[in-house]
């Protein structure tokens, strides 16, 4: 005696099989081994010979074999309006083709390539949620050697819509991993970035001086620079620098240009000629550039011999408490051109002065009217620090831009270096 399965038990089968699919996809986010489960209960529900999951490369604009049975995937690269396959992700509509051999859009090639005879094709895209194309669920040959039916073409349908979910929360899950790995390589970065920067102030024999600076990026890492290392016992650089772009490749080109400044310095170069070098040396295929203040102090007599390559003056908060701005940078920012001839001036430092060196994010901090903190900002709260330390100083006026700011996003890197000159002991 032979048994057959009764129609209600075929439609039963039917929804066990999408049951099982979605029991799946609930429990694996692996996307191979979810498009692995769908060929599979499709080609057994279909009563097929075999099944594809072809998923859409949009830079090729290519359909290509993530799970093809029969047949290795990565041989699988079809374009998008080529073959049956092609056609319906060209048209983002089902396509069944009774008899493959005698349609035109048919691939005859395909067939001498893999050794297998095809002959009926059931096609259909698999599209997101917002009608994107995604991929191609490609079903060939009924077993018992009959069309597919329009039953076949809604359960098809069902199962791409199965893969689509399938696809897109593993889509999810990559990117989620991605930004983990992204963001714990840029907290690496931020370690490393923070590191190269002095921690401690310069030291001499003659210690007459009181030194702190603060970076703070706009994301986790930036292009603000500072430096500061004793020269001999009785000199002291210091420098402050701002790239023209943010994140990693401005913390890159920075720490180049932080590198290179401190390799001059320490042969005893003069601010002209280690700017010079910079610009030399300093590899720069992005187009960015540097603004840079290098000063370079004599203990002895409070001069500041510096140079400035198109950043902001430096303030100075004197000993009677009157607030003053050093003269606009007369060189223009490093890695602009090629110059190798730049300006060098300088100030005096009478004890008790107060030098302050900062980046844009100081001064184009806003509010939420769109006013900006300015010097006028940095004027107030230095006129206010008399006898303050130089760490007391950068936190007053950290503290005063993030009144200002009242919650804001900062928008650009944020540095503050703050020289105090106490004068030599006579």
């Amino acid at each position: 005696m032979v048994f057959t399965k009764s129609p209600t038990n075929l439609r039963f089968s039917k929804v066990e099989a999408l049951l099982k699919t979605a029991r799946v996809l609930a429990s694996d986010i692996h996307l191979e081994r979810l498009l692995v489960v769908i060929a599979e209960q499709v080609t057994e529900v279909l009563d097929a010979e075999r099944s594809s999951v072809l998923l859409y490369d949009a830079a090729q604009h290519e359909l290509h074999g993530m799970v093809v049975q029969g047949l290795k995937p990565s041989k699988i690269r079809i374009p998008v309006g080529q073959g049956l396959a092609g056609y319906a992700a060209q048209t983002k509509q089902i396509l069944n083709v009774p008899n493959a051999q005698g349609d035109l859009r048919f691939t005859v090639s395909y067939d001498a390539w893999t050794g297998f005879r095809t002959q009926a094709v059931l096609c259909a895209p698999i599209l997101g949620t917002e009608r994107q194309l995604v991929g191609v669920i490609q079903v060939l040959n009924k077993r018992s050697g009959r069309r597919f039916t329009r039953e076949d073409e809604m359960l098809l349908e069902a199962f791409s819509a199965h893969a689509a979910l399938a696809i897109e929360r593993a889509h999810l899950v990559e990117q989620y991993a991605e930004q983990q790995r992204l963001q714990a390589s840029l907290q690496v970065a931020q370690a490393i970035q923070m590191s190269m920067l002095p921690q401690t102030a310069a030291t001499t024999d003659a210690a007459c001086y009181d030194l702190y600076a603060h970076l703070q990026s706009a994301q986790t890492v930036g292009g603000d620079l500072y430096d500061f290392y004793a020269e001999d016992e009785y000199r002291l650089g210091f420098a402050i620098g701002d790239v023209s772009d943010k994140g990693v490749p401005a913390a890159l080109f920075a720490n180049g240009t932080s590198t290179l400044l401190r390799l001059a310095a320490s042969e005893g170069l003069p601010p002209d000629a280690c700017f010079a070098n910079i610009n030399r040396v300093q590899q720069n295929q992005k187009g960015m550039f540097v603004t840079v203040f290098y000063g370079l102090m004599d203990l002895r007599t409070g001069v500041i011999t510096y140079g400035n390559a198109g950043h902001p003056p430096p303030c100075i908060a004197h000993r009677d408490g009157t607030v003053t701005f050093a003269p606009r940078a007369q060189n223009l920012p490093l890695c602009l051109l090629t110059s190798d001839t730049f300006q060098v001036n300088q100030l005096h430092m009478e004890p008790g002065d107060l030098l302050v060196l900062y980046t844009d994010g100081v001064l184009e901090a806003a509010n939420t009217a769109g006013a900006q903190f300015g010097q006028d900002g940095l004027q107030r709260v230095l006129g206010e620090a008399a006898g303050a330390s130089a760490r007391e100083a950068v936190e007053r006026l950290l503290e005063a831009v993030e009144r200002f700011t009242a919650g804001m996003a900062q928008r650009d890197d944020l540095t503050l270096l703050a020289l105090r000159y106490e004068g030599m002991a006579t």
